[in-house]
């Protein structure tokens, strides 16, 4: 039995409910704030058992060829590249904050019996980051783990509500929503430029009921407007970017941003 390197996870959480209700309806609000953090194993396909095996099954068969030697080599090479991981904290974060306030108001009058509402505010984050011990070689820092954390977060607001008009003879309601949305991704992996997104929402519906039969109609009107546009990757590994030239890379740009402009 051992220990798979960066498994580990850890949870937070906190929720807290606060309500109040009577004759004229009840109100409630309610927080709930979580944070983790967890570890992010490395690929599992090159295990050190994998790597000792293989190396010492090719080490005995030396004398077949050059061929085999370069094969040799490009997997003893490979396998040292894994083992480059040790010491190597790679881990995730995230941090999530939601505010939910909700309730119902009877008011009873000629024209409208209630309204139901809600507003719920929600704050997320993922940080994803690199963590190597100081006595890992600086070239191998340099080279691969030169990147900053990258920053996933999505900042929303949504409230409604919900006007009970209904009368004697027809069931009747009118329901509004707004939703706003903020979508960003910042460091060294973002592929995309910051989002935003605003959504109305209208409806109506209307319903009777007889003896014999019932009927229901309902209509709903949207508006959605989204803003936001795709990042071009500048940066492209090294072994990639020996494969492609300048001017390919260029004119691959050029297109892409051609391709994806503003909603």
């Amino acid at each position: 039995m051992g220990f798979l390197s960066n498994s580990d996870f850890e949870n937070t959480s906190m929720r807290f409910g606060l309500s109040k209700t009577g004759d004229w309806g009840y109100v409630g609000v309610s927080i709930n704030q979580a944070e983790s953090v967890y570890g992010i194993p490395y690929h599992g396909e090159h295990s050190d058992e994998h790597g000792d095996e293989h190396g010492d099954e090719h080490g005995d068969e030396e004398h077949e060829g050059e061929d085999h030697d370069e094969h040799e080599g490009e997997d003893h090479d490979e396998h040292e590249g894994h083992d480059e991981h040790e010491g190597e904290r790679i881990f995730s974060t995230t941090d999530s904050d939601v505010l939910n306030l909700e309730g119902s108001y009877i008011v009873n009058n000629s024209w409208l019996k209630k309204v139901d509402y809600f507003l719920r505010d929600t704050e997320y984050s993922l940080t994803e980051q690199h963590a190597e011990e100081e006595h890992e070689g600086e070239e191998h820092g340099d080279e691969h783990h030169d990147e900053g954390p990258t920053v996933f977060s999505n900042d929303s607001t949504e409230y409604g509500a919900i006007f009970d008009i209904s009368s004697s003879d027809y069931s009747q309601k009118v329901s509004l929503n707004i939703a706003t949305e903020d979508v960003s991704i910042l460091g060294h992996e973002a592929f995309m430029n910051p989002t935003a997104s605003d959504e109305f929402t209208m409806g109506y519906y209307l319903a009777s009921e007889t003896d014999a039969l019932r009927w229901d109609i309902a209509v709903r009107h949207d508006r959605i407007r989204r803003k936001g546009s795709i990042t071009h990757m500048e940066h492209h590994d090294e072994d990639h970017d020996e494969d492609h030239d300048e001017d390919h890379d260029e004119d691959h740009g050029d297109d892409h941003d051609d391709d994806h402009g503003d909603e």
